[in-house]
């Protein structure tokens, strides 16, 4: 890997210094605090505590101190080193027997050095060895541990922000294939009859498709955006004058708020799907607001060789609502009125 590879990953991580202070600084006053602690508990009544001076107490503090700074410069290190060598790849049951042996090594290490180096330096003391080795020992796994629960903890909200984007995508509510076939059908036709028309209708089509092009990695519009491809794809389906109106309610349009891409036009056409429209019995979609849903309603025309529907669209519908914001969609079918609310989305709505 190079290093800009390598860059990005420790980036990803949060190891690199001058991004954490604040965690390193805590860190290494933690550590400091542990250690000192574990010094008191140990020398607290020995003889050499009580008959040192202020002095050698400072002394000994800052010789605490110094010692945490190495320690934890050291291990942050190893950790940065080590969790992009073995998880680089993500996360394994080989990386990670990898990355326990390797940690008891260095921890081992360091600790029978630093611990040796206090033998050489107190060489009097029966017991500085053994107690320098259990605070280091103590010391680095710590922090160790720290750092790797942080890239543990990052790696699962990346490998969860994945899988809701997945979700999202398989919630996300597509176009019918059946209605491109249409629409191709409908141009060609308009291209020898009425050739005008037929450019027109062209960029009502393009106008459309560049739309659900550009929302396609998206899964939220703005309302006005949907209202605007709801209207495209009403002058697309082309009904005969007097069978099918579609009217939006004042102000809609002025809302600044979010629907998920596509939502208006699918319950509009599930509208039209599933309902007779003639001039005689004309088929009426209104779409409106209160500030909180839109609500799409439709007058029921009941077809005389109705349309197998298992809901999908719905269902999906009200599954990304759930999964997106904790919401639901509300569906109500009464005195010859179907109707959907769907929740408008604003940012504090967002998980």
């Amino acid at each position: 890997m190079n290093k800009t590879g390598k860059n990005t990953i420790l980036d990803r991580y949060g190891f690199i210094f001058t991004k954490k202070k604040g965690f390193h600084t805590v860190m290494i006053l933690t550590t400091t605090s542990v250690n000192i602690l574990i010094w008191l508990s140990l020398n607290f009544r020995s003889d050499f505590f009580m008959e040192a001076t202020f002095t050698d107490h400072l002394m000994n503090l800052l010789q605490i101190f110094l010692e945490t700074v190495f320690l934890t410069e050291a291990t942050i290190l190893y950790c940065h080193w080590a969790i992009w060598h073995f998880f680089r790849k993500g996360y394994s049951q080989s990386s990670m027997v990898k990355y326990i042996l390797t940690l008891v090594l260095f921890v081992l290490a360091v600790s029978c050095l630093m611990a040796t180096f206090y033998r050489l330096l107190y060489p009097d003391s029966d017991t500085v060895f053994l107690e320098t080795l259990f605070s280091d020992v103590l010391s680095t796994t710590v922090i160790a541990s720290l750092l790797f629960s942080n890239a543990l903890i990052i790696n699962l909200r990346e490998v969860e922000g994945k899988m809701r984007k997945a979700e999202l995508d398989r919630l996300a509510l597509q176009t019918d294939p059946h209605f491109i076939f249409n629409r191709f059908s409908t141009l060609s036709e308009l291209i020898y009859i009425d050739p005008t028309e037929a450019e027109r209708y062209m960029n009502r089509l393009t106008g459309l498709y560049r739309y659900m092009l550009r929302n396609r990695n998206r899964h939220l519009a703005h309302i006005s955006d949907e209202v605007r491809s709801v209207e495209m794809f009403m002058d697309l389906l082309r009904p005969e004058p007097g069978e099918v109106s579609l009217v939006i309610g004042d102000g809609i349009r002025r809302l600044d708020g979010h629907l998920p891409t596509m939502s208006l036009q699918t319950l509009v056409e599930n509208a039209m799907k599933h309902n007779a429209h003639s001039s005689a019995r004309p088929l009426s979609i209104t779409i409106g607001s209160d500030g909180e849903y839109v609500t799409v309603r439709n007058n029921i025309i009941p077809l005389l060789d109705p349309v197998p529907s298992e809901k999908i669209g719905l269902k999906n519908l009200d599954a990304f609502y759930d999964f997106y914001c904790n919401k639901h969609i509300e569906v109500e079918s009464a005195q010859g009125t179907f109707s959907v609310r769907i929740p408008i989305i604003y940012e504090e709505d967002i998980q």
